[in-house]
């Protein structure tokens, strides 16, 4: 993964990493936290959806405006984008490219697109 573009709706902003020389950095050149990215990236290694949304649930959801997007950029191009649409007790999420849709637990979400905040390099 050369580029991480994340977009939140709702008064949170946005954010894009990207790998460089001397690790991961913010876009504007601040240093992000490596450790960190690592563990956001390594969320999406590892995921597995909760289950699938009910046909009455899926009336509900809209995609089209997503409340979360999250993309993974590649020397090719893009990897993996994701939308995600938010619920009472867990989100619908899809790849931009695929019709399925599935849902995971908010907090598998928050590790997956965690405030700008907790990327930053920490200084001494």
């Amino acid at each position: 993964v050369r580029e991480i573009r994340v977009g939140l709706r709702s008064g949170r902003g946005s954010y894009t990493l990207r790998r460089a020389e001397g690790g991961w950095q913010f876009s504007g050149g601040t240093p992000a936290d490596s450790l960190a990215v690592q563990r956001m990236l390594d969320q999406f290694r590892t995921l597995s959806a909760g289950g699938f949304p009910t046909p009455a649930q899926l009336d509900s959801v809209n995609l089209l405006r997503p409340d979360r997007r999250v993309t993974l950029l590649g020397g090719s191009g893009a990897l993996v984008d994701l939308l995600f649409d938010s619920t009472a007790y867990w989100w619908s999420v899809k790849r931009s490219d695929r019709d399925d849709i599935y849902r995971l637990e908010s907090w598998r979400v928050d590790q997956m697109m965690p405030a700008d905040s907790t990327l930053k390099k920490k200084t001494n």
